[in-house]
């Protein structure tokens, strides 16, 4: 039976309103091994938004309890890793950290997820039948959600596929690469994951229907209006594009994306979370 390396990575993961509690806890059942790499900067008391959200797992979750402490059928590994985002590389930080997870990964197969991914219930069983059917990479189905747990957005920009699980050891890059080039040392930015299209991962990879929830963009209104200008000085050089207010409403950026109902089901783990929305944002959830 093949084993599971399931990395991940987060930081300010309560500031940023990231579902990352519910991340682990969509992985643990398939999980022989757990990697997170904890982004955050020290606290004054010596801890990070990501180690409160463990230290409540550990003291609250049996499941974790058990994983951690190995008495699972197969024996489960926790690794956390403090690496603080290298902010000099701006948009980058995120291709170094999940290099970093992908470094320490020692089983079979690896599932790679952000800190906003949440794997349902119902792809266990599929995710387990694909590492055994042996093929080197896997794409998921993605669910892009918008604004509320009701909507879900597509486009040209929003990637409907993309490979998450892969068999370790492929030799999957994510970072710089450098050489030497006339007496002097040249550096590139390159991915075999995270480009727009997930080149040359996706060129080998098996499709599946098996589903990826993608809660990033369901936030507080002055969450995302942060967010937004942050990313903007990351992946811009000037701040032309900054907002001063948060606008749902798609057209008010001139895409051609769709924004529709949702008629599924989330992940159980999601549920106390998407109580806690509603009650917050009743406004959100009246068509």
């Amino acid at each position: 039976m093949s084993t599971l390396s399931v990395c991940t990575y987060a930081s300010s993961a309560k500031k940023l309103e990231l579902p990352f509690k519910e991340v682990i806890l969509s992985a643990l059942p398939i999980t022989d091994e757990l990697i997170i790499i904890n982004c955050d900067d020290y606290r004054h008391d010596n801890l990070s938004e990501v180690d409160d959200i463990i230290n409540d797992l550990k003291l609250n979750c049996e499941q974790f309890k058990s994983f951690n402490s190995g008495t699972t059928p197969v024996t489960g590994n926790f690794k956390m890793f403090h690496i603080p985002f290298p902010k000099r590389l701006r948009k980058n930080c995120y291709v170094m950290q999940r290099t970093n997870a992908l470094m320490q990964a020692s089983c079979d197969y690896i599932l790679l997820l952000d800190g906003d991914e949440v794997l349902h219930e119902n792809s266990y069983e599929r995710i387990k039948l694909a590492m055994e059917l042996g093929h080197d990479a896997y794409t998921f189905k993605v669910k892009h959600f918008w604004r509320d747990y009701n909507h879900f957005i597509w486009g040209e920009w929003w990637y409907s596929q993309r490979p998450y699980l892969f068999r370790n050891n492929l030799g999957i890059f994510d970072g710089y690469r450098s050489w030497l080039e006339n007496g002097k040392i040249k550096t590139e930015y390159t991915s075999d994951l995270t480009t727009w299209d997930y080149k040359p991962v996706m060129d080998f990879a098996k499709r599946t229907s098996i589903e990826l929830f993608h809660y990033g963009y369901v936030r507080s209104d002055e969450c995302m209006l942060n967010k937004y200008n942050e990313m903007e000085t990351w992946f811009h050089d000037d701040n032309k594009s900054q907002k001063k207010e948060w606008d749902w409403n798609m057209s008010a950026y001139g895409t051609t994306d769709l924004v529709e109902k949702f008629e599924g089901t989330h992940p159980k783990v999601m549920q106390e979370r998407i109580e806690e929305h509603k009650a917050r944002y009743m406004r959100y959830y009246v068509d």
